[in-house]
């Protein structure tokens, strides 16, 4: 069930960040949230995620408000 749940979830935004690496015009907390929770599955194994979507959470999670963020206690997912 969870795995056909992130599949739909792959569906849904790969449209979204296939023109542009984010998801509306400008960066926005959504962004931010979305890019979280794609490398918590990328880094726990859940499921492997497509290049595309790959490189937008890894880029996300290198935008210097995202580290400043884990500097300040926010933790790595795991």
């Amino acid at each position: 069930m969870a795995l056909q749940q992130v599949d739909r979830l792959l569906a849904g935004i790969a449209p979204l960040i296939a023109e542009r690496p984010t998801l509306f015009e400008q960066w926005c907390i959504a962004d931010c949230d979305l890019a979280l929770m794609l490398q918590r599955l990328n880094l726990n194994g859940g499921c492997t995620l497509p290049p595309r979507v790959k490189a937008y959470a890894q880029g996300a999670w290198q935008r210097p408000s995202i580290q400043e963020w884990v500097r300040l206690g926010g933790r790595q997912p795991r």
